[in-house]
């Protein structure tokens, strides 16, 4: 089994609405340029680069690829891809999906600049909306979801992540809090 996360190459070709510019699938075969992916729309996305990781270890997933995706014919450039302008900034990039089991939706895929693998055990958080009726915002929560485990994945040639990892979690239940007491009234 292998793991294909797409991106696209600009995101600016994203229609936030209806589109996501990350997506994850499995798959049995790796993906070819030129292949034509959906994210979210009816529009279709063509392959314009792959990139493989293969794992470091033993690991149930025989290879991760990173899959840059465009509008066809838009021919942008590699070096005006976002992956790429990022490390203009930032040393490394890396990327960490969150699962519950090979062959299940992920839990979350997330890019990042820590240059550092996944803590155990770490709880994974979650964007919930709150507002007053005025204005929303999305706060960080946490969720039942517990990384329990991580394999971690490897480019071959240049890339523009160092790695990837594929962090496997478990459900692991929160703390109930603690009961408050009423303050007593002075009579």
């Amino acid at each position: 089994m292998q793991l294909v996360i797409y991106r696209l190459c600009d995101e600016d070709q994203l229609n936030p609405r209806l589109e996501t510019a990350v997506r994850t699938q499995w798959s049995d075969r790796e993906p070819i340029q030129g292949d034509l992916v959906g994210f979210g729309s009816e529009r279709s996305f063509e392959v314009a680069q792959v990139y493989s990781y293969k794992p470091t270890g033993d690991s149930p997933v025989e290879t991760v690829h990173v899959a840059f995706c465009q509008l066809p014919s838009s021919n942008i450039p590699p070096n005006e891809w976002g992956c790429w302008q990022w490390l203009e900034h930032v040393e490394s990039m890396q990327i960490v999906v969150r699962l519950e089991a090979v062959g299940l939706p992920d839990l979350g895929c997330e890019f990042d600049a820590t240059g550092e693998p996944p803590q155990l055990p770490q709880r994974i958080q979650g964007g919930v909306l709150a507002g007053d009726g005025s204005s929303t915002r999305m706060i960080s929560m946490p969720t039942k979801w517990v990384i329990d485990r991580y394999h971690t994945y490897k480019p071959e040639g240049e890339t523009p992540y160092i790695a990837v990892y594929l962090a496997f979690c478990k459900v692991v239940p929160m703390a109930e809090p603690e009961p408050v007491e009423p303050a007593k009234v002075a009579a």
